[in-house]
């Protein structure tokens, strides 16, 4: 949906932009959302490439019990799946939380010398 102002109007969307020097930014696309699905609002997200699969990591607000997971409303969800770094194109395949508290809520990695994932 959008605003007379142009903005897309999305509840839970994970934007992808472009920059060659940090500095200046491009809007590339909406690499996913959430539809109706996996909470209302999804916040802090991290985007990484893991052992060859893509992952995404977003913090959703006011989930809904799912089972055994997703069952505290302000979760951590992390999505496996693939990316297509040509067309910019993203498909999830799994959903998993991250953690069954909130204490990993709005985790973000960060890679550290030899290859190194820090959470």
């Amino acid at each position: 949906m959008n605003d007379p102002n142009g903005f897309s109007m999305f509840k839970g969307s994970c934007h992808l932009f472009f920059s060659k020097d940090s500095i200046h930014w491009e809007f590339v696309k909406i690499l996913d959302a959430r539809h109706h699905e996996y909470g209302e609002m999804w916040e802090c997200p991290n985007f990484f490439s893991l052992d060859g699969q893509q992952v995404l990591v977003v913090s959703p607000q006011f989930m809904e019990a799912d089972g055994g997971e997703f069952h505290c409303g302000n979760n951590t969800v992390y999505f496996i799946g693939e990316y297509d770094s040509e067309n910019h194109s993203w498909s999830r395949k799994e959903a998993h939380q991250l953690d069954f508290e909130l204490d990993f809520y709005a985790a973000q990695t960060m890679e550290a010398e030899d290859v190194l994932w820090l959470l």
